[in-house]
């Protein structure tokens, strides 16, 4: 049997041509889209699409772009020049140089790898998920950022006052009596935030947080800081532009206020006693001077000398303040500050004594004694500014509660506990401060000071002083 030759035409058909027209047609279509389906898959592997928001998790394995096409970053913090840090981006890596902390760092995607032709001090896989708090003052930048449940190990849960830190108690105490253990505790943490000269700078993962050497606003900025190892660079340019412009609005009202002989002379002060042996101190922060003059008052003059070892000399100082700011911690009394001072009730010739304008910036308080003051005011300078406002020009800021300054008569702290959480798991919530209407100055005065029921408060020409608390030499506050 002979076979025949295997066909290589279409079958004879008796069908118009229309509808070899519309099969052929439909089959091409199929065709077209399979061929644009293998070259979608084929263009993933090799140029993925564009990211629209920071990654908050590792890149998976082996999706990794190496060729340098894909911006790992493309929410990006825009740090102005006066910052004490500066930020750049590099596909894949960002680099932080903070001439505060005097660290270079490298962060880098997760899931990418660590740039190798690059010199830097530290090398830090972003975002973490683990904090070393070295102190207290970073600690309302983490919670702003939504990464309160980050913080995993502190050296100050005693001072801590957070109370939504506490309602979480999931922060660990370093073990400060073995330096070894510490040591491996500290690195164990995806970063180690810490204060400048801190005893665990060593470890590969510390990053010095100076924030408190800022001056008031460039506070603020330390948030796009903290922000960079969350890659959270987005939350953290809304949240500070919200302080920044809060600040600004109250600042300028405070300023209109006052008469055009200047507001209330302002100074901070504080009493250190260290073995017998007593300190007296004005500090000159510029942080301190900031909030004196955004708030329409003056810095105290003529003063040189910013610390005494002899008391006369100290009160010496003293003699043109209004209004009295003392932040030593041990002082928690009216009758604590005249024994420190060495005054007495009938210390009419020190205004601050005649006309009872003594203040404290600890208001909140833990039960341990650690105060608001060196953490969550850190970070809130609105806050902080409309306080003062308040102190400086009463009636400027009439319904206004304060947060973090009160008269040192006017009653025991508010003790904050766990109780005091609304919602552990909600970032830490930037007050927006009513903005006042600005008055008159004839009508607000100079010299202000809150009124205390009967307490009589400064006149129009008076000179308001504020002294406040210096920090401490180590955590300069």
């Amino acid at each position: 049997m002979t076979v025949s030759n295997p066909r290589h035409t279409a079958p004879a058909s008796f069908q118009r041509s229309s509808v070899y027209a519309g099969f052929y047609s439909r089959m091409l279509g199929v065709a077209l889209a399979a061929s644009a389906i293998v070259a979608g898959v084929e263009a993933q592997g090799t140029n993925p699409a564009p990211l629209s928001t920071n990654l908050q998790s590792c890149v998976p394995d082996g999706q990794f772009n190496a060729a340098g096409s894909v911006d790992y970053f493309p929410e990006k913090s825009t740090i102005p020049s006066t910052a004490p840090f500066k930020i750049t981006y590099h596909g894949y890596y960002k680099t932080i140089t903070s001439t505060a902390g005097n660290q270079t760092i490298v962060l880098y995607q997760c899931g990418t790898q660590r740039p190798a032709d690059v010199q830097a001090d530290k090398f830090i896989a972003v975002p973490i998920t683990s904090v070393y708090a070295g102190d207290t003052t970073v600690i309302p930048y983490i919670e702003a950022l939504g990464g309160r449940e980050t913080i995993t190990l502190s050296d100050s849960t005693q001072y801590i006052t957070s109370p939504c830190l506490h309602a979480l108690n999931r922060t660990q105490n370093l073990d400060a009596a073995n330096a070894t253990h510490a040591l491996e505790q500290t690195s164990g943490a995806s970063v180690a935030f810490g204060f400048v000269g801190a005893k665990n700078a060593n470890a590969s993962n510390f990053v010095a947080f100076p924030a408190t050497l800022s001056n008031a606003m460039n506070r603020a900025q330390w948030l796009q800081f903290v922000a960079a190892f969350y890659n959270k660079e987005a939350l953290a340019t809304t949240l500070t532009q919200k302080i920044t412009n809060n600040y600004g609005c109250i600042s300028s009202a405070a300023k209109q206020s006052q008469p055009s002989t200047g507001g209330p002379v302002v100074a901070f002060t504080n009493y250190l006693n260290y073995q017998n042996k007593e300190t007296w101190q004005i500090t000159s922060s510029a942080y301190i001077n900031d909030y004196i003059t955004d708030s329409g008052a003056r810095n105290l003059s003529g003063v040189t000398v910013f610390s005494y070892t002899e008391k006369s000399k100290f009160l010496e100082a003293l003699k043109s303040v209004d209004i009295l700011m003392d932040n030593t911690l041990s002082v928690s009394s009216i009758t604590d500050l005249y024994k420190a001072y060495g005054l007495t009730k009938d210390s009419t010739d020190y205004k601050f004594v005649k006309n009872g304008q003594i203040y404290t910036p600890n208001r909140q308080q833990n039960a341990n004694g650690g105060s608001q003051w060196f953490e969550s005011a850190v970070l809130l300078q609105n806050v902080v500014l409309a306080d003062f406002v308040w102190m400086t020009n009463p009636k400027l800021q009439k319904d206004y509660v304060p947060t973090f300054i009160q008269k040192l008569d006017g009653g025991n702290p508010t003790i904050l506990t766990a109780a005091n959480c609304p919602n552990a798991a909600a970032p830490l919530e930037i007050p927006d401060v009513k903005c006042p209407a600005a008055i008159k100055p004839e009508e607000g005065g100079s010299a202000g000071g809150a009124s205390n029921g009967a307490e009589k408060v400064v006149g129009v020409k008076g000179v308001v002083a504020v002294v406040v608390a210096a920090l401490g030499a180590m955590m300069a506050l």
